[in-house]
């Protein structure tokens, strides 16, 4: 018995192609996880290379049209989605973690700062900007404080920075987020869901972070943690946090509540779940 394709996800408006010759009952959705043609915007202006630089609006527009659904990885990306293509329908699914702490735990090592990030060139850039504009403040305030870099962004450090401690890749993650006082996401370029942002609060961390870092996150409540309009207002926070245990606390308490209310599975999967349900209800997959 062979059944043909109820719905058809496509990741990255790349594989749009693949929707040609579907049948029209078959839903055909695009899994954008970042608005491309933004991508290219913003890495042109300091003059790097990226996925999508070569992208144009237009493009793109041509390309989601091929689809019936847009699904958006966050809010502020589905409005722009919208009104790119208006005439199609768009959701929005995040990132459901694996695992939502029940409680905030206290860190197991004190002044200690966490980074992590992979080898893209926006963690690249914002890592940089954090060493060179905000590390050595923190150094001044609180000399024996840690920073901790974990994933091939550290690569990309130089060598014998002070109090720096460069990981890599590492087994368990979980256990480097429990070492740390504080963590920090530099990224001021970028678009999609920050997933280190998300992995922070689903740890109970107290974070501080850039507005980018923080873009998609629910604005319509208290924020679940520090964000810093500039590298000075950064290094103010994180030395604060550090200083302060019971700011700390009350941060990471806020951090989990916000984790459990927005990334559950129930929470991230309901727009998904309810656009095919509606679909399924129309159109039962024939039998041939």
């Amino acid at each position: 018995m062979k059944r043909q394709p109820t719905a058809v996800i496509a990741e990255y408006v790349y594989m749009t192609p693949c929707f040609v010759g579907l049948p029209d009952s078959a839903l055909k959705l695009t899994h954008t996880i970042d608005m491309v043609s933004r991508v290219g915007q913003q890495v042109a202006v300091f003059g790097g290379d990226a996925i999508g630089r070569e992208f144009t609006a237009a493009e793109e527009r041509a390309a989601l049209l091929r689809g019936d659904v847009i699904i958006a990885v966050q809010q502020r990306e589905a409005e722009l989605f919208r009104a790119l293509a208006p005439e199609r329908r768009v959701i929005v699914l995040g990132y459901a973690p694996p695992h939502i702490v029940a409680a905030p735990a206290e860190p197991v090592e004190q002044a200690r700062v966490l980074i992590v990030g992979g080898e893209h060139e926006m963690n690249r850039r914002g890592l940089t900007l954090f060493y060179q504009r905000v590390w050595p403040q923190i150094l001044a305030a609180i000399p024996d404080a840690v920073l901790a870099v974990v994933g091939e962004v550290g690569r990309f450090l130089p060598q014998g920075l002070p109090r720096v401690q460069v990981l890599g890749v590492v087994e368990r993650l979980d256990l480097e987020y429990a070492r740390a006082t504080v963590v920090v996401n530099p990224v001021d370029l970028g678009t999609g869901l920050k997933i280190k942002t998300v992995e922070a609060l689903c740890f109970g961390k107290a974070l501080v972070s850039t507005p980018v870092g923080v873009e998609g996150l629910a604005r319509d409540e208290e924020p679940p943690c520090v964000v810093a309009a500039d590298w000075d207002a950064f290094a103010a926070a994180v030395i604060a946090l550090l200083r302060d245990a019971a700011q700390r606390r009350q941060l990471e308490a806020r951090a989990v509540a916000f984790a459990h209310r927005h990334f559950s599975e129930n929470a991230v999967f309901a727009e998904l779940d309810n656009c095919l349900t509606d679909h399924f209800r129309r159109f039962a997959p024939p039998v041939v």
